[in-house]
């Protein structure tokens, strides 16, 4: 039997057409997540 694999998972919105939020806010959000990401590894 393999050991459970563990992966860790961020989400972030950017579909302008379900929630005009994500539109404004979502690309921010996502290149300020995956700039820290880079500089910060998910354990």
């Amino acid at each position: 039997e393999q050991p459970a694999m563990r992966n860790d998972l961020v989400l972030c919105c950017t579909h302008g057409t379900k929630d005009k939020c994500c539109a404004k806010y979502g690309y921010k959000t996502f290149k300020a997540l995956a700039s820290t990401v880079a500089e910060h590894p998910l354990p």
